[in-house]
């Protein structure tokens, strides 16, 4: 109060008085604060309207574009079934072709297998066991690779002791290079107190047969 008495009148304004109590002047502030406060709540209920449109007109939308795909999706099914005689003929033949290659290969060249299984070993690592299987030349094959579709003639499963995983990285890798690679699994992986015990299948192709690797320059 001694501040607002102490000032001195501003030249060229228009004079001023508020003969209003201390009451009625508290009254107004309350019922403008009122009002502030509703405008406030009523600019966030028509922006959580907004949002809440613009949320069902995704929802519309996405639902929309997935029934159109589902559509899409069969028709296509649709199609592609009026050619599934084509594709057993196809998958038929890829295992006839198969079964002629394993009746003229002589047989599969074990020793030249063991030998590459044998030097990918890793320093300080050493086989458990080793377990080749193969069908007859009479025998047609029945497991398919399931990238490729590429029938599976020669499966190794061997189990390895190695000090480091990345020894069993080495060897996977190794087997990359190995005639008639076509995949390979770890299917069981030990650690033990000096190192990895683990159990890895390997499949091969037609490449590995013996006369299939003659041609190849195996």
């Amino acid at each position: 109060m001694a501040n607002k008495l102490s000032r001195m009148p501003r030249v060229g304004q228009t004079p001023r008085a508020n003969f209003l109590p201390p009451r009625i002047k508290a009254l107004h502030e309350a019922r403008q604060a009122r009002h502030r406060l509703a405008l406030v709540s009523l600019l966030v209920l028509v922006a959580c309207g907004l949002g809440y449109a613009g949320v069902q007109s995704l929802k519309f939308t996405s639902e929309a574009n997935l029934f159109t795909a589902r559509d899409e999706t069969t028709e296509i099914l649709t199609e592609q079934a009026q050619y599934s005689d084509i594709v057993l003929l196809i998958d038929e033949s890829r295992l006839l072709n198969s079964a002629v290659t394993v009746a003229k290969a002589a047989h599969v060249d074990w020793s030249h297998l063991i030998g590459h299984i044998h030097d990918a070993v890793p320093d300080g690592g050493r086989i458990l066991s080793l377990n080749l299987s193969a069908p007859s030349s009479t025998e047609s094959p029945t497991v398919v690779e399931p990238l490729t579709g590429k029938p599976i003639i020669v499966t190794a499963k061997v189990s390895m002791f190695t000090p480091t995983f990345a020894g069993m990285e080495y060897f996977l890798l190794d087997a990359r290079q190995w005639p008639g690679y076509s995949n390979a699994l770890v299917t069981e992986l030990n650690q033990k107190s000096n190192g990895f015990e683990a159990t890895l299948t390997i499949s091969l192709g037609v490449e590995a047969l013996s006369q299939a690797s003659q041609v190849n320059g195996g």
